[in-house]
């Protein structure tokens, strides 16, 4: 959806609700400091020093991307962007082979849906602001992550040589 959105030269068949104009900056911001972001929690400032925030307004894209990966871009960098999606992959990876090992397999196998849905959900909103209003998600999405960190360390059965 980001990639469908930020094609240069796409006719335009929607805005996703203005996410398109927000993500076409912010993918600008992540390309003026690549390496090391803007800072963690100076995605704000990097919006409005990048002189982004003045060609959106104020209710648009100005304290968050909108899309997980982008703002953890724009912040630390596309190095911390692919780590964090490394990380959310390998996690879902993790559930999904214990649920095939049959280790705990309705455990591993919600949590995987529940990753994969995090992750969908996370190319249009970013669950881990620190706004008020997502708080309770918050607290849900690092629970999850937590019981599939702890799904990825079961021990595997040894397989048997024929």
């Amino acid at each position: 959806v980001v990639a469908w959105a930020l094609w240069p030269g796409r006719t335009s068949i929607g805005d996703f609700g203005g996410r398109g104009t927000i993500w076409r900056f912010v993918a600008a911001l992540i390309g003026d400091h690549p390496w090391l972001g803007v800072g963690p929690g100076k995605y704000a400032q990097g919006m409005r020093d990048g002189g982004y925030a003045a060609l959106l307004s104020p209710s648009e894209g100005i304290h968050n991307a909108h899309n997980l990966l982008l703002h953890v871009g724009a912040e630390i960098g596309v190095a911390g962007m692919l780590c964090l999606l490394a990380f959310l992959i390998w996690m879902v990876r993790a559930c999904y082979e214990a649920w095939t090992a049959r280790q705990l397999p309705m455990v591993s196998l919600g949590l995987c849906f529940a990753l994969v849905g995090f992750l969908l959900h996370s190319a249009s909103e970013d669950f881990l602001d620190a706004r008020a209003d997502v708080e309770r998600t918050r607290l849900i999405v690092w629970m999850c992550f937590g019981a599939a960190l702890a799904v990825a360390r079961l021990p595997r059965a040894a397989s048997t040589a024929s």
